[in-house]
């Protein structure tokens, strides 16, 4: 945990990428979510079953991720540093190839 905490904080370009299992998890979970963006300022991006999760108008939020995502939050993910995946799945519709996604 001191290893991930120590990345975390220092990370140039962070991303956090939420998933369906926060929708899922309930409203608390999204409220957490909420309150670590808010804490941290890092940009964030959800999946399609993770929407709602953090609201659209939320400043940090770069949109959808994958092939049906936006170009922000697709080349954030890209060139991120450290990626904090709260609740997402690492399947085809947002990976593409794994051996070009976020490397």
């Amino acid at each position: 945990i001191k290893q991930a905490a120590d990345m975390l904080v220092n990370a140039k370009k962070p991303i956090i990428y939420g998933g369906g299992g926060i929708i899922n998890s309930g409203d608390k979970a999204s409220a957490l979510l909420r309150e670590l963006v808010d804490l941290t300022k890092f940009p964030t991006t959800l999946t399609l079953l993770g929407l709602g999760a953090l609201p659209a108008e939320d400043p940090h939020f770069l949109g959808m991720l994958g092939m049906h995502g936006t170009y922000e939050a697709n080349m954030t993910m890209y060139h991120c540093d450290f990626m904090l995946n709260v609740g997402a799945r690492f399947d085809d519709r947002v990976t593409g190839r794994t051996s070009g996604f976020s490397p």
